[in-house]
């Protein structure tokens, strides 16, 4: 198994500074994340598309674990692109477009579309006579069973429309699961003890009830909801604090109101989200970040007064607003971890300029910087006024001679000084935007960073 230390700023005592936009060290070269999966407070799975990546320096294959400070690989990853990924009974199930787990020419049997990891035997597949027969494109846990959406129409020989389920020991149909012209399930979600899928698909169950593009399921059989929507959906979210479901995709309407690209519902009617001139055809993903409805998505018009909209949007419960700068191109996948929100795509900057290769981190305490680990003996260290445009007081009651340096948001350092006791720096150069300033003995056997804001 390989790991590369990523060791960030870490940004402590954050209470009061306003949310930002950071890259992840250098980011992603050659591949973007296609999918997040928090699989606890302290892992981040992230699934990416075909081509190897690598992320802090690590060599990837399809698949990685984020810790925060740690790129682990899982042992040589996965040959192919995963769409969806989900822990089951212990085990991390990663689904999508899938050639084989492990490299060629060792590639596991049957792990094509759908492989599994655990931590004491690596990968392997979950039945050994077959793996679904088309792209696996969503995952939830349900009642105690591992649902399956994608494509397929066989799992193991067992037969099913787009829908399968795992127990644990056997794989079955879903009650007929999903049909159409076009049948594709494309996202899951859990909402008031039912299971929603969506996707690009208009009857469901056995008696092809008239579910246009979303149906729900609550163990036994399928229901409508409401009456659908006019074109596909591509993401949902739970509103755990308002009780609400959130749905985006390709519609116009969404249980005949008008709603483009994204809409609400509350288990009884559909609403639109925002204004009816805003058009959100484009959007991609979406995630609850500190209360609010986050959307990252491409090509997406937003009619906001004095607002420029780029690729990543928030709904302040009256309008969509944008998000300090946004991404600079179209934006995949976002997910809150770690108290802070996580987007990934094909831009290579966000915020205004801040450099940030295909993953990046908006919040108060996102990781910033590679290779500078806080020991847990720290410099205690008063700098002010904060935010600064010209002179930064930096003051400690440490007898020991210090050394203070400031890093800009993409881990460089920009300044470094000895001193004892206090020292007053000029940042009158130092361009807008956000930096770590760090304190420490001069063997670097203690130290301590906080956030600075350039004004």
């Amino acid at each position: 198994m390989k790991f590369a230390k990523f060791w960030p700023l870490l940004l402590l005592n954050s209470i009061g500074f306003a949310q930002t936009w950071s890259g992840i060290g250098s980011g992603f070269n050659g591949c973007f994340p296609s999918s997040f999966y928090v699989q606890n407070s302290g892992t981040l799975v992230i699934g990416m598309c075909y081509t190897p990546s690598s992320f802090a320096g690590t060599t990837l294959n399809g698949v990685c674990r984020f810790n925060g400070f740690e790129v682990d690989s899982l042992n040589q990853g996965i040959t192919g692109s995963p769409n969806a990924i989900k822990l089951f009974n212990g085990k991390l199930f990663v689904g999508g477009s899938i050639l084989c787990a492990d490299e060629p020419p060792n590639c596991i049997p049957f792990t094509n579309n759908l492989a599994v990891w655990d931590s004491v035997n690596g990968w392997g597949t979950i039945t050994p006579n077959g793996a679904p027969n088309q792209m696996v494109k969503a995952m939830e846990v349900y009642n105690n069973e591992l649902y399956i959406g994608g494509q397929m129409t066989n799992v193991n020989g067992v037969s099913c429309n787009r829908i399968a389920k795992w127990n644990g020991t056997t794989w079955s149909d879903v009650a007929g699961g999903v049909n159409g012209s076009i049948e594709e399930i494309r996202t899951m979600a859990v909402y008031h003890g039912q299971l929603y899928v969506g996707g690009n698909f208009q009857l469901a169950g056995p008696t092809n009830l008239p579910a246009w593009y979303i149906a729900r399921w609550n163990g036994v059989q399928w229901d409508t909801v409401g009456s659908g929507l006019n074109s596909y959906a591509h993401d949902m979210i739970v509103d755990t604090i308002n009780d609400l479901l959130y749905v985006a995709g390709g519609f116009t309407m969404a249980g005949g109101v008008p709603a483009n690209g994204v809409a609400v519902w509350n288990d009884t009617a559909w609403a639109a989200v925002g204004p009816g001139t805003d058009t959100l055809w484009g959007t991609r993903c979406l995630a609850m970040f500190n209360g609010e409805l986050y959307a990252g998505g491409g090509n997406v018009t937003i009619t906001a007064a004095g607002d420029t909209i780029n690729n990543v949007y928030k709904f302040d419960g009256v309008k969509w607003t944008s998000v300090d700068g946004g991404a600079s191109n179209t934006v995949e996948e976002m997910c809150v971890f770690q108290g802070n929100l996580y987007i990934g795509g094909y831009f290579t900057q966000v915020g205004y300029g801040i450099p940030a290769s295909r993953i990046a981190c908006y919040g108060t305490t996102c990781p910033t910087g590679v290779g500078i680990a806080e020991p847990p003996e720290k410099v205690p260290f008063t700098m002010y006024p904060n935010p600064t445009d010209e002179v930064l007081h930096i003051t400690t009651a440490e007898p020991e001679p210090l050394v203070v340096r400031i890093y800009s948001s993409a881990g460089q350092l920009v300044f470094e000084e000895n001193f004892s006791n206090q020292v007053d720096l000029q940042t009158s150069s130092l361009s807008a935007g956000n930096y770590s300033v760090q304190v420490s003995e001069v063997d670097g056997s203690r130290m301590h960073s906080e956030v600075l804001i350039v004004k």
